[in-house]
């Protein structure tokens, strides 16, 4: 196997292992926390979170992902981005602790107004993770930046469920605050021990100039893609009540492994494919492949949840949050097809066709913004935005397509020639499920999950085997996986 084969493949293997470990300790701690908290809980801490994840955008300014394209001498580099960094980080922090007051005035909510302090104190402490976790990117540190990030998870996650049992009733809400709060100080302890940076009176112009101007066209992208989740979670909260935010936010975590497969793919093949950008009929190559692959197992995740998800919800949270069965299964939806968006935005932005990603991203923000605020739903419902939000991202996926081919110039019959075989695959196997699934038996909730589960991989393995495998059986074998896996890069 070629050296671009081996980073490509334990690149993915190793970020693929830490948004397993973190999404997967948040996504445990999140069972755990929703059989104890109410659903107002989740909706006061989803719109805090919301509030500072998409001031952490222009906290960043495209900068992190300017400093992995960076082709330089990296010992006036980590300084420069240093500083570029500092100064915004303490601007919008003392911002959102000055107006989060107002801010619980206007949502309406209790306890918002501390919670938004204390996560924004949280967030400038996240600054100086920034810097270091750029450059392991940079350098196709994969293994460390994962176990960096995973560490700061799974301590996160441990607080989080001890605080639930030690604190007063009355302050429980803090320990789902504290998933965000102690992640936050941990990974700015974890990188820098991993990656040392530190801050030297140091600032190249010419270093800062190109990585203002990088970063901005990046951030034309970013803040669209990074933000769409939490400015729809903010309309709803606005619009609705804690708890239908509560139950669109949990309804968005259930999409884990769809945003754990896309996610780790993208952040993989970004610096790889940055780094061969000059060879675009290769490039190309490599970024068609990587769509066919993950867009199979996306849409294979889609199609499962689908069918198991008024059985699986209520056994995962308990009874009471069955009314978020539709949110949620439209929300895997908009992740699936969020996915895709960055499957096509991903390759424009390392091949530094900013415009055309950028236009991408605000396609799906556009409709979103005309959709959410405006289209009726009741105080209670977190369905009919969860249905929103997956036209928005269906809108930017379409657009993203076209916009791939087109910043690329290539036939963008070749993406859906990419994208059919995950179609094909899953609507195959989740018609059969589906028909297993209406089976008129009497089971209850585990039982009807396994034998979905086991009836869903009996028909997905041999499929997608022989149309993306070596045939029927060789997704039974490990190395059957691996080559699917490896494809991408050859």
């Amino acid at each position: 196997m070629s050296e671009l084969k081996r980073t490509a493949v334990t690149g993915f293997l190793w970020q693929a292992f830490g948004s397993v470990g973190q999404r997967g300790a948040a996504f445990v701690a999140t069972l755990v926390l929703a059989r104890f908290l109410a659903k107002e809980d989740f909706g006061v801490v989803a719109v805090a979170l919301s509030v500072v994840a998409m001031l952490e955008l222009f906290r960043d300014g495209g900068i992190a992902n300017a400093v992995v394209v960076y082709q330089g001498d990296e010992e006036r580099l980590a300084p420069t981005a240093f500083w570029m960094l500092l100064i915004p980080g303490v601007i919008l922090s003392a911002s959102v602790i000055v107006a989060a007051p107002h801010l619980e005035q206007w949502f309406g909510y209790a306890r918002l107004g501390v919670i938004l302090q204390a996560m924004a104190a949280a967030q400038f402490l996240d600054t100086f993770r920034i810097v270091p976790n750029a450059l392991l990117g940079r350098r196709h540190m994969f293994r460390q930046r994962a176990i960096a990030d995973t560490t700061a998870v799974f301590v996160a996650m441990l607080v989080a469920v001890i605080s639930l049992f030690v604190l007063p009733a009355e302050h429980q809400i803090w320990s789902l605050a504290m998933m965000w709060i102690v992640r936050c100080v941990v990974a700015a302890i974890v990188f820098n021990i991993i990656l040392p940076v530190v801050p030297r009176f140091v600032f190249d112009r010419k270093i800062a100039k190109r990585l203002a101007k990088t970063g901005s066209g990046m951030l034309l992208s970013n803040i669209p893609s990074g933000s769409l989740e939490w400015v729809a979670t903010v309309i709803v909260g606005k619009r609705t009540s804690e708890a239908a935010a509560g139950m669109y936010r949990v309804g968005s975590s259930l999409a884990l492994p769809a945003a754990l497969i896309g996610n780790s793919a993208n952040i993989t093949l970004f610096p790889i494919l940055a780094r061969h950008r000059d060879d675009m009929g290769v490039f190309i190559e490599r970024a068609l492949r990587s769509m066919r692959a993950v867009n199979t197992l996306t849409l294979a995740f889609v199609g499962w949840f689908v069918i198991v998800a008024p059985s699986l919800v209520p056994f995962l949270l308990g009874e009471r949050w069955s009314t978020a069965v539709p949110a949620a299964q439209w929300l895997v939806v908009a992740t699936a097809l969020k996915a895709l968006t960055f499957l096509c935005s991903t390759p424009l932005l390392a091949a530094e066709r900013n415009s055309y990603a950028a236009f991408t991203w605000w396609v799906a923000f556009g409709v979103m913004l005309a959709l959410l605020p405006f289209v009726p739903y009741g105080i209670e419902n977190a369905t009919t935005p969860a249905m929103l939000t997956a036209i928005a991202m269906g809108a930017g996926a379409a657009t993203g397509v076209v916009m791939l081919s087109v910043g690329l110039k290539f036939p963008p019959g070749r993406v859906m020639v990419a994208l059919l075989p995950g179609v094909l695959i899953a609507g195959a196997t989740a018609g059969v499920t589906f028909g297993v699934n209406a089976l008129p038996l009497e089971l209850p909730d585990w039982g009807r999950i396994l034998l979905v589960s086991v009836a869903y991989g009996l028909v997905f393995l041999p499929i997608c085997g022989r149309i993306m495998g070596d045939g029927w059986f060789s997704l039974a074998r490990i190395a059957g996986w691996k080559a699917l896996l490896r494809s991408p890069s050859e």
